[in-house]
């Protein structure tokens, strides 16, 4: 019965606040409340860049820099789409870097570090315990005037069971005072572990993006160094040696079928000539 005995006990202080404690704890909720807001308004700008960093995978899977011409930026403006966007941002700065690295690695960490949730929204929780603290001190204050009269009375008090009630009735209202800390240290904690995860799923995204970038995109799009085009060109120069020679052979074996078949028919004229001059003296002679 412990168990269901402290948490009739948590409950009955979450509930008894004194004026204090509702005042704060109804300024608590409206926080509360644009949190959440602002907590769903980052995850659908989250989920959009998600879309757009799978769509130029997809442009990047079938595509080989060491085989193709470099990407062109239009193909990848049409795949990450217009407007604000940190893929589109991203991509903007591996393009404008160069081959730089130190221009590439300074513009992606300005654009990875960005927040899609604003600042002051992760200040909340802390901002909690505070007001929590504040409709205690609050509630305690208040209690505490009004023990005074109280005290003042005991001494001339007839009656001690009045005493213990009234008594009973201010540490009541101390009892109450503690709950608007509770309701601070619940929303805190709450609202911290839901922030911890909205950061691990960002930090994922940062990571992700910023391995397409480096792995895919940068090779794809950025023009080639002077020895990557140096050795492009002797394979291809090298390729078309290949297929002279190929066409060469093809070429030679044609001539050579060519003049058999040329002897082939100069023979068969020659015999046919030889037999027609046979013919001819047969006939002389008949």
């Amino acid at each position: 019965m412990e168990p269901v005995a402290v948490l009739l006990a948590l409950g009955r202080t979450l509930l008894a606040l004194t004026p204090e404690g509702w005042l704060v704890l109804g300024f608590m909720a409206f926080l509360a409340i644009g949190l959440v807001v602002q907590l769903n308004r980052a995850r659908a700008r989250l989920s959009q860049e998600e879309s757009r960093l799978g769509r130029l995978q997809e442009l990047l899977a079938g595509y080989d820099p060491e085989a193709e011409e470099p990407l062109e930026w239009e193909e990848v403006e049409a795949a990450v789409g217009e407007g604000d966007s940190l893929v589109r941002e991203a991509a903007l700065v591996v393009r404008q870097s160069g081959r730089q690295p130190q221009a590439l690695e300074l513009g992606l960490n300005a654009v990875l570090r960005q927040d899609l949730l604003p600042r002051q929204s992760r200040l909340l929780p802390n901002l909690f315990m505070l007001l929590g603290l504040l409709g205690t001190v609050g509630g305690l204050a208040r209690t505490l005037s009004s023990l005074a009269p109280q005290v003042q009375k005991a001494a001339g008090a007839t009656s001690p069971e009045q005493l213990a009630r009234d008594l009973g009735v201010t540490i009541g209202d101390m009892q109450g005072a503690f709950g608007a800390s509770m309701w601070g240290i619940l929303l805190a904690a709450a609202f911290s572990y839901v922030l911890g995860l909205w950061s691990s799923r960002q930090a994922r995204f940062a990571e992700r993006l910023e391995r397409t970038l480096l792995q895919q995109l940068a090779p794809a799009l950025l023009p080639r160094s002077i020895e990557e085009a140096l050795e492009a060109q002797v394979r291809a120069l090298k390729g078309s040696a290949q297929v002279a020679k190929d066409f060469q052979q093809t070429f030679s074996d044609t001539l050579g079928q060519f003049d058999a078949l040329l002897q082939r028919t100069a023979d068969g004229l020659r015999t046919n000539v030889e037999r027609l001059a046979e013919l001819s003296a047969e006939v002389q002679q008949g």
